[in-house]
């Protein structure tokens, strides 16, 4: 089977099979394990539904949008002899697909970027600068907050990671510094995120679990 095809049919049975969601008032218990994959459940065929708020910079000539966004578990991939798993995310109209695989208890990317850790909290990494004509022009770290949090979304109650990006952007008239956030619920999954465009200062782009299949 085509790739575009299982990725549509993924789609679809998120939005037609509602009942097989978990009751949205039935929290999962927190697993004891460092391996990012068991916490973050990312197994074959689970997926993730959030309700999200897009705010534009200029609120008063454009109007907030709600969408419903999504993240699905969509397979397994060899990439420089190491296995990934697949992950199809949907924002909007656009989709866009990762492949992540646990090393030793770090989530990274085929790049080898780290997108979580429960075992590392309270130290910056992922320093990323770009750099033009000795100019930096922006740039980011990002942090995981040591304490579980308590976080109430649509779909239950959770105790959650944050990982928090930090970011900076050298526009022509002014450095502008934003931050996101992304909350993962050992045992759920991400359960929360807060982004925006670079170079914006005051939209944003919100996402709160509606539903999950894990």
């Amino acid at each position: 089977m085509k790739l575009t095809n299982l990725i549509v049919i993924l789609v679809l049975s998120i939005f037609y099979s509602c009942k097989k969601d978990k009751d949205p008032k039935a929290p999962d218990p927190v697993i004891e394990t460092t391996n990012t994959m068991d916490l973050l459940q990312y197994k074959t065929g689970n997926y993730w539904v959030y309700q999200v708020t897009y705010t534009p910079e200029d609120t008063a000539n454009s109007s907030v949008i709600t969408d419903n966004d999504s993240i699905i578990v969509a397979g397994d991939t060899v990439i420089m002899g190491n296995t990934y798993k697949v992950i199809i995310r949907t924002e909007g109209n656009d989709v866009f697909s990762y492949f992540y695989r646990d090393s030793s208890g770090f989530l990274i990317d085929n790049i080898g970027q780290i997108f979580f850790s429960s075992k590392v909290h309270n130290v910056a990494f992922n320093h990323y600068s770009n750099v033009y004509k000795n100019d930096t022009i922006h740039g980011h770290f990002d942090i995981i907050d040591g304490s579980l949090k308590s976080i109430s979304m649509p779909a239950g109650d959770f105790k959650a990671y944050n990982r928090m990006r930090f970011n900076f952007y050298n526009g022509p008239t002014e450095r502008i510094e934003r931050k996101t956030i992304t909350a993962f619920a050992p045992g759920t999954g991400i359960v929360y995120y807060e982004k925006f465009y670079i170079g914006s200062k005051h939209g944003s782009v919100i996402g709160r679990l509606l539903r999950y299949k894990v």
